[in-house]
Formats: structure tokens, sequence, C-alpha cells
């Protein structure tokens, strides 16, 4: 009975948090898209960052000014990404989010990247630009700015390319994390949750035994 009483407790306790994450992590801003859209993951020091992007076509279903939201310039392909810092550590800001390995010729005009506000409460950029070769584009927070459960406006490339290839980085001061994905927190949760359940139900049995 004790034990039972512990497994309900930790049940009341759980449930708010796998609730209270879904409801975080399912938080999207983006206009939905017609065209293309999704999300990725990065880890972060035994956790992870995620990226909501969409591509919005300016000549079929251009839900991103539908919105009211702006390109930075007039190529047909709206390209935008969502930065939401969804690591544990308190102590961990997001200082710059980088796009490389763009198609080489996708864009070629420092005017084709900007950012805006997502009229959601997101943490403002310091400075947007590209490399030279136009291969990366690069968006800065001011240090300390894009903190745990903070997001980031809409950080916005501009192309008359479809599809433009490219990866992303994270970074925190000087020093990048490209790690491979992690699991979802909430999976993770409940692992422990069936460990906690099968270890009580073998104390039970020990002690029905003896």
């Amino acid at each position: 009975m004790y034990c039972l009483k512990r497994i309900i407790l930790a049940g009341l306790f759980i449930v708010p948090v796998l609730f209270g994450q879904s409801a975080w992590a399912g938080l999207i801003f983006l206009p939905e898209s017609s065209h293309y859209q999704g999300t990725a993951y990065k880890g972060v020091s035994g956790d992870r960052v995620r990226v909501d992007f969409a591509v919005y076509d300016t000549l079929g279903g251009n839900e991103f000014a539908d919105a009211g939201f702006a390109a930075p310039s007039d190529g047909q392909f709206t390209y935008v990404y969502q930065v939401f810092n969804e690591v544990a550590d308190n102590t961990f800001s997001i200082d710059i989010f980088r796009i490389f390995e763009i198609e080489s010729g996708a864009v070629s005009e420092v005017d084709q990247i900007s950012s805006e506000d997502d009229q959601a409460g997101g943490t403002a950029t310091d400075a947007e630009y590209f490399n030279p070769s136009f291969t990366d584009g690069i968006w800065e927070f001011e240090e300390g700015a894009l903190i745990q459960g903070e997001h980031s406006w809409f950080l916005i490339i501009s192309s008359d390319r479809d599809f433009v290839a490219g990866d992303f980085s994270i970074n925190n001061s000087d020093s990048g994390v490209p790690v491979p994905s992690l699991p979802e927190p909430a999976t993770m949760i409940l692992l422990g949750v069936g460990g906690v359940i099968l270890m009580a139900g073998r104390k039970g049995s020990v002690g029905m035994s003896r």
C-alpha cells in the first residue's frame, strides 16, 4: 500500500511535467506552409535545441506574407527559421545561429537575410549577415539573451532557389555544437516512470513473499 501511494505521488508530479513539456514543445509560431515545413534538433550538453523551419513560395501559397510578415528581398522563396532553447541547463544561452553549406549562387546580396519580430515574445537578434562567399547565413543574439525557455524571432533568408541546401549549428560564445539528435525528453521521463513502477513492484513482491 505504501509503494502504491509512492507511485501515485510520483504520477501526480510527473504528469504535469509531461503536459508542461508537451505544451511548450508543441508551440509553433511559424505560419503553416503549403510548400515545406518541419522541425530539427541539435544535441547540446546532454540536452537539445529545437529549430522550426518553413519555406514559403511567393508565387503560390505565400502564407508568411499573408500573416503580415515581410521577406528581406524579392526572392521567390522565403526560408524562415525559429530557434527554441530547450536545454535543461539554465546557464546555457544561444549566442549564434548559423545556416551553413548553402548552395553556391542561391544567395548573392547582403539584403537577402533578415530577422523579424514573431509577435510571440521572441528574442531579437543583434545582427544578421552572410559570410563573404554567401554560403553561410549568420544571426547573432546578445550574449545571454536566448536562455532556457526562450525562443528567437523569425530568422529569414530570401532566394530564387527552391530548397536551398544547408545544415545549421548552434554556438554558445565561440564554440559550435553540431552534435547528433537526442531522444524526446518526454520519452525519457516515461521510461523513468516505468522503471520506478517496476522497481516498486519487485520490492512489493519480495515483501509479500516474506
